[in-house]
């Protein structure tokens, strides 16, 4: 589910619809910059030769929604996916879901993950305060 709808609709966001607000998101190249429309244009066809892409951004968007939705479902009250301790799962999880937690300023994953799914937030901050003490010093400060 997270492969199949989650990461498309976090492509579409990121890099169809907002393609311009991308290199406020990540660090990019100045060079690689000018490639943005066409990588776009690429990430599009991508989309419509997986089939998801013959559904419009609004549907897209609703699967997106609806697969946070089955995550924190299945994240209940447990602080793990794998109970009081992570697991397997939770390596591969965490990472399509902090992307709507702290990756998507605006977006509707953001707010349900940051509201009515804030479970996933705070599975987010766990998993971030277990293993990456050094978070701040990570992220990119220019």
């Amino acid at each position: 589910m997270m492969e199949e709808h989650f990461l498309w609709g976090l492509i579409q966001y990121r890099f169809i619809d907002n393609i311009k607000a991308a290199p406020q998101l990540m660090k990019i190249p100045t060079m690689f910059k000018l490639f943005l429309p066409l990588q776009s244009h690429h990430l599009k066809q991508r989309m419509i030769n997986n089939g998801i892409g013959k559904h419009t951004p609004t549907e897209i968007y609703q699967m997106t929604e609806a697969d946070l939705r089955t995550v924190s479902e299945a994240l209940g009250s447990k602080k793990f996916f794998g109970g009081d301790e992570p697991c397997e799962d939770d390596c591969a999880i965490f990472g399509g879901v902090a992307q709507a937690v702290w990756g998507l300023p605006g977006s509707s994953f953001e707010r349900l993950s940051h509201g009515e799914l804030k479970n996933l937030k705070e599975y987010c901050e766990g998993m971030k305060e277990l293993y990456w003490s050094d978070w701040e010093n990570c992220m990119d400060k220019s």
